[in-house]
């Protein structure tokens, strides 16, 4: 019992550190070729995680319903880390966007100053 309750908790870890890290490659790919337009990205990332974050429990329970019609490697994992644990990955989606999105709306108000200030 001790050892699945330690290996379900690894494997929501690791779930977590893997959408984190893909989220920085997403940050590191896209940041550097926009311009004027991060504050908009900005408030769309912001938007939309926040909405992760407070249907984080209605989203989490409907996938944790629909992952029975999955391939069964996929059904197996979502199965082994349980409706909690579907509903904790779906928070820590909508926490990781949110804060990309207000990364991405302050590099975007810093931008736009540091341009005003040159024009200056």
């Amino acid at each position: 019992m001790l050892l699945k309750l330690a290996d379900t908790k690894i494997k929501k870890f690791a779930l977590l550190i893997l959408v984190s890290a893909g989220v920085g490659v997403l940050l590191y790919l896209v940041l550097p070729p926009l311009g004027g337009s991060s504050i908009l990205l900005g408030w769309a990332f912001l938007a939309i995680g926040t909405f992760n974050v407070l249907l984080h429990r209605r989203i989490g329970r409907q996938v944790f319903r629909q992952s029975t019609t999955l391939p069964r490697f996929f059904a197996d994992f979502w199965r082994s880390v349980g409706e909690k644990g579907v509903q904790l990955f779906y928070l820590g989606v909508g926490i990781v966007l949110a804060v990309i999105g207000s990364v991405f709306m302050i590099m975007g108000v810093a931008r736009a100053i540091l341009t005003r200030a040159n024009h200056v």
